[in-house]
């Protein structure tokens, strides 16, 4: 058994990830760590834009997801 000091997560959910704040911690983590796979979910409200996370579309750790976080059926089915 592995203790926890050797666990590294292999996926990043941030949700609300295409604000202004979250978008650049989105850019950070992509580039800081290609390794993983950052998925932002976000339902791209009043205060959310998806030009903010354009330079990220064509990277291979990058995934973007529409919704609310309260549809939980969707939200089960992201964190499979």
């Amino acid at each position: 058994m592995s203790s926890q000091g050797d666990y590294a997560p292999k996926n990043i959910l941030l949700t609300g990830g295409a604000g202004f704040i979250a978008s650049h911690v989105a850019i950070l983590l992509c580039n800081k760590y290609p390794n993983y796979n950052i998925v932002v979910y976000d339902r791209l409200d009043y205060c959310s834009c998806l030009e903010n996370l354009s330079e990220l579309k064509d990277l291979l750790n990058f995934k973007f997801i529409k919704g609310d976080i309260a549809t939980a059926d969707l939200v089960a089915y992201v964190l499979r």
